[in-house]
């Protein structure tokens, strides 16, 4: 938990210095019955912020997992971007890429008490329909194992259906393998419908869908599966 602290103390005069352009806050209540490692069962509470800066971008979550082992387990990511058209007046919008950003991020896990750090590269991209498209390739010193990579992708598509307001976005992380741990991809979406489409603090309820082949870089075999296919309930709000 100290290491928890450190982190936002860290960043928060970083944030509250610049000129925030746009933020979006949100909680999320999950609950699933095929989680795989662990317990089967668990609830999950998600605290998510993102925030537009003039430098960039940032986002962050906090997970809490209720039966993931004794007592409940939090991890946490955060994620803050330096945009190159901030650097280099615009010079980075260019047809379908809207911006290339210096990207870097940390974990945090309780459970082992572990912190990684990433440094990479971003960009983001204009995709009709698509309320953002973003990719980032980063470099990960990790705390317990050897250095690895991950690619990942994060997106949200807007849309109606007979007059409703819905949702789907997710992530995809791709992980690569390293010794002590297994090549991994996550493909997480949620589904969502809109409960009050007049309001401007959307509140949801829907489905997340998670696809993760050797979870947590563990091997998957006969012997013990680690592919999880994992379907939650889900309800949002965003403040």
């Amino acid at each position: 938990m100290k290491k928890l602290v450190m982190i936002f103390i860290t960043f928060m005069p970083f944030f509250a210095s610049s000129q925030m352009l746009w933020s979006d806050a949100s909680l999320s209540v999950l609950y699933g019955e095929n989680y795989l490692l662990g317990h089967k069962y668990r609830n999950v509470i998600t605290l998510e912020h993102a925030g537009g800066h003039n430098w960039g971008d940032h986002f962050f979550f906090i997970d809490r997992f209720d039966r993931a082992i004794e007592t409940p387990a939090i991890y946490t990511e955060v994620m803050p971007r330096l945009s190159g058209n901030y650097l280099f007046d615009d010079a980075f919008s260019v047809g379908v890429i809207k911006d290339v950003l210096v990207a870097g991020r940390i974990e945090y896990a309780e459970v082992t008490s572990e912190t990684n750090y990433l440094l990479g590269l971003g960009a983001d991209l204009q995709i009709p329909g698509f309320t953002y498209f973003k990719v980032n390739a980063l470099m990960r010193k990790n705390e317990f194992y050897a250095d690895n990579e991950l690619l990942m992708m994060v997106w949200a598509l807007p849309f109606e259906l007979f007059g409703q307001k819905f949702v789907y976005d997710g992530f995809y992380d791709w992980n690569s393998g390293t010794e002590g741990f297994a090549s991994s991809f996550n493909l997480n979406s949620q589904l969502k419908w809109q409960v009050n489409p007049a309001s401007d603090n959307p509140i949801y309820i829907g489905i997340e869908y998670s696809y993760w082949n050797n979870k947590f870089g563990v091997q998957s075999s006969t012997e013990f599966n680690t592919n999880e296919r994992n379907v939650n309930a889900l309800l949002k709000f965003h403040f």
